[in-house]
């Protein structure tokens, strides 16, 4: 496999009965398999070699990448309108149907990055891979 892009972006954890979901800082890796297009967004708490990842999701054909640059995005996902004008964007490896089919989603990861070249970067990996 091929390394296709990897750094630091802010990860939104997942919302439980007792928590909305706080924001961790992640080391993100994607990689690609030459031969046969498949992918892998893989995300670990640090970024020291040999690390085991924290998850792995499988990107495909179906997968879907959006920035949520405005308030209506940002509610529209179940998100606090105070992150609108930051660079947050929705990484889902199978896209939901609707706000719970979200909410339920195992790999469906709010990322945040540090400025607009580094989303611009993520986005367009993502959506290419």
């Amino acid at each position: 496999m091929k390394l296709v892009i990897s750094g630091w972006l802010t990860k939104r954890g997942r919302s439980t009965a007792f928590s909305s979901g706080k924001w961790h800082r992640r080391y993100f890796e994607l990689w690609q398999e030459p031969m046969d297009g498949t992918a892998a967004l893989k995300y670990f708490a640090s970024d020291e070699p040999h690390e085991k990842p924290r998850g792995i999701a499988r990107v495909h054909a179906a997968s879907s990448v959006r920035v949520l640059d405005d308030e209506a995005s940002l509610i529209d996902h179940g998100l606090d309108r105070s992150l609108a004008g930051r660079r947050v964007f929705l990484f889902q490896a199978t896209p939901a149907k609707d706000k719970a089919e979200l909410a339920k989603a195992k790999f469906a990861f709010f990322l945040e990055a540090e400025n607009a070249s580094v989303i611009h970067s993520w986005v367009t990996a993502l959506s290419e891979a």
